[in-house]
Formats: structure tokens, sequence, C-alpha cells
């Protein structure tokens, strides 16, 4: 038979089947017969008891754990309580611990100077509000890029706000900002994932996005 398209995969369920078979094969033996079910229900069971431990405050689990504690915020009573957003990516400053830049899903960019006291927006002025990726320039700190768009939003939840136009470049720490050669209408309705600048080189960076891997 001729294979099959990726179309037809989808189409006929052949990419189910294989995750399916996939997990299915994670509870089989090296003959591929059925495994040990006492010895996953000891498996499950022993998971169970480490997280038990590791709420209960045991020392030993909250070292493997890495020690981490929430840092706020609490509760934000609009609309709802708890309702505190969420933030897609972070990034730092090469030499300055206290100034940190987070880009938010429908908020756009926000950065710090204090640490995490204070937050000041620095892309109000753009056209789209998502941004998924952040790449700080390492000799030159006030050159920074971000990705637009959010790749994690679900089309059925005011989806236009969620689009991307492309990638955006300030020189002046964010106080200006100007589009670079990857870009798009915000109609075409594209999203970013992930924006990564070169260790070697500051002039290479490369961006996911739902229209593939760009450098």
């Amino acid at each position: 038979y001729a294979p099959l398209s990726a179309e037809q995969r989808k189409r006929e369920g052949f990419n189910l089947w294989k995750r399916h078979e996939y997990w299915a094969m994670k509870h089989l033996d090296a003959s591929g017969n059925i495994g040990n079910d006492v010895k996953f229900k000891h498996e499950a069971l022993e998971l169970e008891r480490t997280r038990a431990a590791s709420r209960a405050g045991d020392p030993h689990t909250n070292l493997l754990n890495g020690e981490w504690v929430p840092v706020g915020p609490n509760a934000i009573q609009a609309p709802e309580v708890n309702w505190l957003g969420r933030v897609n990516t972070l990034a730092f400053h090469p030499t300055i611990a206290s100034v940190i830049y987070a880009g938010t899903p429908d908020g756009g960019l926000w950065v710090t100077y204090s640490g995490g006291t204070a937050w000041f927006p620095l892309t109000d002025g753009l056209p789209c509000s998502a941004v998924s990726g952040i790449a700080i320039h390492p000799t030159n700190p006030s050159t920074i890029y971000i990705l637009t768009g959010d790749g994690d939003a679900s089309p059925s939840v005011n989806y236009f706000t969620k689009r991307g136009a492309g990638v955006y470049k300030t020189t002046d720490a964010g106080n200006t900002w100007n589009i670079t050669g990857l870009n798009w209408q915000m109609s075409e309705g594209k999203v970013g994932y992930e924006l990564q600048m070169s260790p070697v080189n500051p002039n290479i960076l490369f961006a996911a996005t739902s229209n593939g891997v760009y450098r």
C-alpha cells in the first residue's frame, strides 16, 4: 500500500491509534505480554506516598523537589476569587538581578526593577497584547526581542486577542518598539510559542510559531 499522507493519518485515526499503542507498550514486558499488575500498583502507591510526604512538609522530599514556596499574589477579586491570570515567559537582565521581564498572554510585556515589588507595562502601544517569548542581548541588555501571539490560547476563548504580529525589537529597554523581518498580519491568526537567542551569537534567534520554526 502507498504510505498515508499526514491528512489521511489524522482523518483515519492512525495518529490516535499510535498514541494508544505507545501508551500500551509502556505497560508490556519485553515479550509483549501484559506486565505485572502488582508491580504497577506498587509503583503508583510509592508515588502517592512521596507526594503525601511532600505535602506534609517532609524535609527529604522537599529537598528532592527543590524547596519551592509560593510567592503570590494570593488572590485577586475581579472577576472572581483567585483569578490570577497567566504568565507565558520570564527573562532576566544579564547583570542586574532585580530587573526581570514577564511576558503575558493578554497583557503584554512587563518589567520590574525591584525584584518583583512593582511592575510596569512596556508594550501598551503595540497592536497585539500577547507575548510568548523574550530574548535579551547578553552584552547590550537595552536590546530586547519579543515574540507575540499566545500559542497556549484556546481558539474558543477570545482568540482574537491572542493573535500575534511577529517579533518586535527595542534598543532602548522597551521605551520604543519596531517590528522585525519576522512579521505578519494579526488577521492571519498566527501565534508564537518560544523565542531563543543563540548563546554564541546574539544576532541569531530562533522563533517557534504556529507556522513553523524561523531563524
